[in-house]
């Protein structure tokens, strides 16, 4: 028997609406459960990060008072570190061991010298690579450097921190702070703010819990001997996409960090459960907002996460040069230091000035582009003055390298470019070929054809090639975000050329082999009207 339209209206359509509605009230539920738990675990990570970064803090500035006494004396007796030592020890909670390391890096004092940290007295750095890189590193850039995560000679895993002490342009050894993360990070444990979620810490490529009761690699492995040898180890712990996605990143002294949360109830709620079984209607109409809201959101997050992106790649690029500065102004105000001296510290502190213009120029640029406000202004332009304000500022760099450069660029060439665009875009370009390129005496080859209405620029050298590993990525922001810390440039020169090219509707390419690479640039020689103008 067929039903009647009157039972399709009473019971069939009011009982679908019904359903409809309970899953839309499902969803929607879900939905604001798993936004709230998210901005909690994004609260919890952000707020571990900074109890961490405080108290590796207060570990760092101990350690320049350390090397206030070294330099306050011009030689430091085991009874003067003794005594120093014992003074700022009882008030720092964070250290397990002060410790002086000699030129040769070798530990020759400690404090407290007790218990396990009688195993560090005389141990040879040189022997442990995971020990001896950072105290070359804190040497090479003279500040603060810390070991990734590591079994200490006490037989505890722990960290290691080295500032290193220099009296003028004499190393006298480096000022040590041990910590033990067990009593660096107890407090996690006791804290009930963090007992609801799963933290883990990540510092270079190891992986720590709050317990710190072990070390573990990213690949699952435990650490279990001082020279970083390591075994299978199941209950490592294991970050997974979305969380990896999600985790805060930091830096302290040179070292990255990351802070990764997960909650460790990840049931549904029974309001959600309740909502899906008892609600009612409306579930097309609702569909359709929460697709709005969703790509709204999405928005809003890829918006967030290019902030982030762009204020971590500004902490990271300007903390190093400032460092430096901060170093060179106090030389240069040694009343001790020569008049050579002096010079030489302001010719490079004007270099790293000048570095530090350039890293932000790329980053504003970078900030611009994304956000789609960077005002492209095409004029014709002739060629061969372009090429010329290319080369300018990189003659001396190409010179120190014994590179020359080869020119066959047509003096009337001309092209349809914003000029100061261009020049930052092709200068990029020419600067990685001097870098990365031919080898000393070698040449880099930049000319210039018109074909079809176009212009092609080719740069060319004889260098090794690019690594087949990279060849997909070089224009890629990540690629440039991973090489974090140089202060010759945010190193963002070619996805900064590549969109800045695209602007100006042209296209960038290469060909690369063993005997070289050649970059194809290739952009409008008149003016190009937009589709509809």
């Amino acid at each position: 028997m067929k039903p009647s339209h009157a039972y399709l209206r009473q019971i069939v359509l009011p009982t679908m609406l019904i359903a409809c509605f309970g899953l839309f009230m499902t969803i929607l539920v879900q939905r604001i459960t798993d936004d709230q738990r998210r901005k909690t675990m994004d609260i919890v990570s952000h707020e571990a990060g900074g109890r961490l970064e405080t108290s590796i803090g207060n570990a760092s500035r101990t350690l320049t008072d350390m090397k206030a006494m070294w330099l306050s004396s011009e030689a430091v007796t085991p009874e003067e570190f003794e005594t120093y030592a014992s003074t700022v020890f009882g008030s720092r909670t964070e250290l397990v061991a002060l410790e002086w390391v000699d030129p040769d890096n070798v530990v020759r004092y400690v404090h407290p010298l007790e218990g396990e940290n009688l195993k560090a007295v005389g141990l040879d750095n040189n022997l442990y690579p995971n020990r001896l890189a950072p105290i070359l590193r804190a040497k090479e850039i003279r500040s603060v450097v810390m070991t990734q995560p590591v079994l200490l000679a006490q037989g505890f895993p722990g960290a290691v921190i080295f500032d290193p002490i220099f009296r003028g342009d004499e190393y006298l050894g480096s000022a040590v702070g041990v910590l033990r993360f067990s009593t660096l990070l107890e407090d996690f444990g006791r804290t009930l703010h963090f007992k609801d979620y799963e933290i883990v810490f990540s510092a270079g490529d190891k992986l720590l819990r709050p317990d710190s009761l072990a070390i573990y690699t990213a690949d699952g492995r435990r650490l279990v001997t001082s020279s970083g040898d390591a075994v299978a180890d199941p209950s490592a712990p294991r970050i997974d996409a979305p969380t990896r996605l999600r985790g805060s990143s930091l830096v302290f002294a040179d070292l990255p960090w990351m802070v990764y949360v997960t909650p460790r109830d990840r049931s549904v709620p029974p309001i959600t459960l309740m909502s899906g079984i008892v609600s009612a209607a409306f579930i097309i109409i609702a569909w359709l907002f929460l697709n709005e809201l969703r790509r709204t959101r999405d928005a809003f997050e890829r918006t967030a996460a290019r902030e982030r992106d762009f204020t971590s790649l500004v902490s990271h690029q300007l903390r190093a040069p400032l460092t430096e500065l901060n170093w060179m102004i106090d030389a240069a105000a040694d009343r001790d230091a020569s008049p050579e001296e002096r010079a030489t510290t302001l010719a490079d502190m004007r270099k790293i000035v000048r570095q530090s213009i350039r890293v932000i120029t790329e980053l504003l640029h970078v900030s611009r582009i994304e956000r789609g406000v960077l005002e492209i202004k095409t004029e014709e332009t002739t060629l061969a003055t372009i090429v010329d304000d290319v080369l300018m500022p990189l003659r001396e760099t190409a010179k120190a390298r014994g590179v020359q450069f080869r020119l066959d660029v047509p003096p009337s060439l001309t092209a349809n470019v914003d000029a100061p665009k261009f020049v930052e875009a092709l200068r990029n370009v020419v600067d990685n070929a001097v870098k990365y390129g031919p080898p000393s005496g070698g040449t880099v080859a930049i000319a210039a054809r018109r074909t079809d209405g176009s212009v092609a620029i080719t740069i060319a050298d004889c260098g090794p090639g690019i690594p087949e590993d990279i060849r997909g990525r070089i224009f890629d922001k990540a690629t440039a975000l991973s090489k974090k810390g140089t202060t010759e440039g945010a190193g963002l020169g070619l996805y900064l050329a590549k969109n800045l090219i695209e602007l100006m509707r042209g296209t960038i390419r290469f060909e690369t082999s063993s005997r070289g690479t050649t970059f194809v640039v290739t952009v409008p020689a008149e003016e190009k009207k937009l589709p509809g103008a």
